[in-house]
């Protein structure tokens, strides 16, 4: 097993052989996929070979791998960051995906902040990006609790309408947003400090991530569940 992204409470590592069940059965929920991908439940062999595609088995830190409880090893969904090139061929989104269980304990912020950490320090990225359905309240509460913005809207073939929300690096200006304004929300809370855990080894730099993974070949796991 190799450990990819650790934080106080979680372990984003690499693909083992016994994940691939484990994985099938999250995607063949309709709860679980309800704001996943397509949005659609995937069979037995659909959810093999998607797997087999865009989960890299390993230690390989590039694209999706399994979220597992860092005290008891027990698997609560999975995450990761891809390329994204829905603005710019340099961008990547971050994601992750939660069983119900897991959900309401505060994990969702707290590998999103890792991942953030990971993409400015070891990817050399001067923003993140997050992709999230219109409908999907919990992961945009998420998102603003990580102290990004809402950018705009996109439709995308393979997965419906997306919001785009952004996080620029603290030296770096917010980007301008698209002619389209979003509606305003009175209710909006404060953006929260985050402590992650700085990642104990080294990581390939970008250029060389985004080698191996390829922005229009991989799935994004933005549409977070918290």
């Amino acid at each position: 097993m190799g450990r990819v992204i650790e934080t106080p409470r979680l372990i984003l590592r690499g693909m083992e052989p016994t994940d691939r069940d484990y994985l099938c059965g999250m995607f063949a929920s309709r709860e679980t996929m309800k704001y996943l991908f397509g949005g659609v439940p995937m069979g037995r062999e659909e959810a093999v070979e998607f797997i087999g595609r865009h989960f890299p088995f390993g230690a390989e830190p590039a694209g999706p791998a399994p979220l597992c409880l860092k005290e008891t090893g027990e698997r609560i969904g999975f995450g990761g960051i891809v390329p994204c090139g829905h603005l710019s061929e340099d961008d990547y989104e971050f994601g992750s995906a939660l069983v119900k269980s897991a959900r309401g304990r505060g994990f969702a912020v707290e590998i999103g902040g890792a991942r953030i950490h990971y993409g400015f320090r070891h990817l050399g990225c001067s923003r993140m990006l997050a992709l999230v359905h219109p409908m999907n309240e919990p992961s945009k509460a998420v998102l603003k609790r990580l102290g990004m913005r809402f950018y705009g809207e996109v439709p995308l073939p393979d997965r419906g309408p997306r919001e785009i929300h952004i996080l620029k690096e603290a030296n770096g200006s917010q980007p301008h947003p698209p002619s389209r304004p979003r509606p305003s929300n009175k209710h909006r809370p404060k953006v929260s400090d985050l402590a992650v855990m700085s990642p104990p080894f080294s990581f390939p730099r970008r250029r060389e991530f985004a080698k191996r993974v390829h922005p229009r070949r991989m799935p994004a796991v933005a549409d977070m569940t918290p």
